[in-house]
């Protein structure tokens, strides 16, 4: 490789020079400029000079050509573990359509009844089952209302008191524990043909 024979001067050592140029050989100038502190023009006129063939003096006196930077071998670079951007935009625009088409649908249900026959639709609120105050006389013979034919019900919610979070220490104020009242819950879904059931506040 040909120099000129004016040999630039520059106030870096050898050690930094060549860790720059190195950097800026593959990843550009800005980056090699924010990893070392070198200001990036200076780092852009190392690699020019080196590419026009001059050669640079480092600070302690060592030679510096371009001839140093050429490899005798290609690594390929790394994939990437990360989708592309557009990809991971595509799927969340793709994601809010679907749940968006889901909230239209739950916003108003069509229900169609397959008979012309008459029905009677039973709206059920706030059994609270595992409440102290609920009034079992009277629910075991809605029970019964329920069971008939032609007979629909719509849980509006609160089936059980549920507590949840610092309300858990409510438990200890009544009868029924936890668990039966999960008990109770489940043995209500089978008294009735629900057409809705609706979740409450405690049910959430």
């Amino acid at each position: 490789m040909q120099t000129s024979n004016k040999v630039p001067l520059c106030r870096h050592p050898y050690a930094s020079v060549c860790e720059s140029i190195r950097i800026a050989l593959i990843d550009g100038h800005t980056v090699s400029s924010s990893r070392t502190g070198i200001p990036r023009t200076t780092i852009k006129r190392w690699v020019d000079k080196l590419k026009d063939g001059e050669a640079i003096e480092s600070s302690d006196g060592v030679m510096i050509d371009y001839g140093m930077f050429e490899q005798d071998y290609t690594i390929a670079p790394l994939p990437s573990p990360d989708l592309p951007i557009e990809d991971i935009i595509a799927h969340r625009e793709k994601a809010f359509e679907a749940q968006q088409e889901y909230n239209d649908a739950v916003e108003w249900l069509p229900i169609e009844m397959n008979s012309d026959k008459p029905i009677m639709l039973v709206p059920v609120g706030d059994p609270h089952l595992d409440d102290d105050g609920c009034n079992w006389p009277q629910l075991k013979k809605d029970i019964e209302t329920f069971k008939q034919p032609g007979v629909f019900c719509v849980n509006v919610g609160d089936t059980i008191n549920n507590w949840a979070g610092r309300l858990l220490g409510l438990y200890s104020e009544q009868e029924t524990s936890q668990r039966t009242a999960i008990r109770l819950g489940k043995w209500f879904v089978d008294q009735a043909n629900w057409l809705i059931w609706i979740r409450g506040n405690h049910d959430m």
